[in-house]
């Protein structure tokens, strides 16, 4: 009878719809925030803050856990993923309302103050390796707990204009012969990062200073980096805002 009674129990716990079998590390996002000159200014920091709340406000309803950092010169030797907060999933059973709004509420406190501490804290950098930056987000996305993850999102705030010592892509040609001469070279150099499952959007700014033949250029070689690396960069989540997160 004893017997009986707790398997009664397990299948109520199952079918109440209570989420104690969802993880709040079933969803992960990978933030990262483009620190260099060209966006250095309010009016970017401000679009950053605002396509952020939308990933807090998504991450408040379904719970998850946001990892993130700086695209900087030296991302591989320089980058410490300052950004780790985790928002709980609700649990009927073990938690309730007041309790889960105040845990919300704590963790999105917390994203505000590790994001505003990260960006007051670096200074404009001079070049924007974001290649070397996609290696470290895969490493942090394919590690540990979050390996498992069903919904992996990484969501880019910046212009996408690579300046690093390999490539400078405010010059030279970006056509489709130059995106495969990179991503065979990247791929060759050990350099193309695993980001299979990994749903990708670009926001946060704008390419300033460049045509508009050039910008599309830009977008065609990222959509085509990320299918190559194994993630999903769709032309409707490239833009200078948040667009259909998640």
């Amino acid at each position: 009878m004893p017997t009986l009674k707790v398997l009664c129990c397990i299948c109520f716990l199952m079918t109440c719809g209570c989420g104690m079998f969802s993880s709040d590390r079933d969803t992960v996002v990978y933030v990262l925030f483009d620190v260099s000159g060209s966006t250095d200014s309010a009016a970017v920091r401000q679009h950053y803050s605002g396509d952020l709340s939308i990933i807090t406000r998504f991450l408040s309803q379904d719970g998850g856990t946001v990892r993130g950092d700086v695209v900087s010169s030296q991302a591989l030797n320089t980058s410490t993923v300052p950004i780790d907060v985790t928002f709980p999933v609700y649990d009927r059973v073990f938690s309730t309302e007041n309790k889960h709004t105040k845990d919300i509420q704590a963790a999105s406190g917390l994203l505000q103050q590790q994001t505003e501490s990260l960006l007051s804290g670096s200074p404009a950098s001079s070049q924007t390796a974001l290649m070397a930056a996609m290696e470290v987000a895969a490493k942090i996305l394919n590690g540990g707990q979050l390996r498992n993850a069903k919904r992996k999102c990484l969501v880019i705030f910046s212009d996408m204009v690579e300046e690093s010592p390999r490539y400078n892509f405010q010059r030279g040609v970006l056509n489709d012969s130059r995106t495969k001469e990179i991503i065979d070279s990247e791929r060759a150099g050990g350099r193309l990062p695993d980001l299979r499952g990994v749903k990708v959007w670009k926001t946060g700014a704008s390419a300033v200073g460049l045509s508009d033949d050039r910008s599309r250029a830009l977008q065609r070689f990222w959509v085509d980096y990320f299918k190559a690396a194994g993630a999903d960069l769709a032309p409707d989540r490239y833009g200078s805002t948040l667009l259909n997160f998640p």
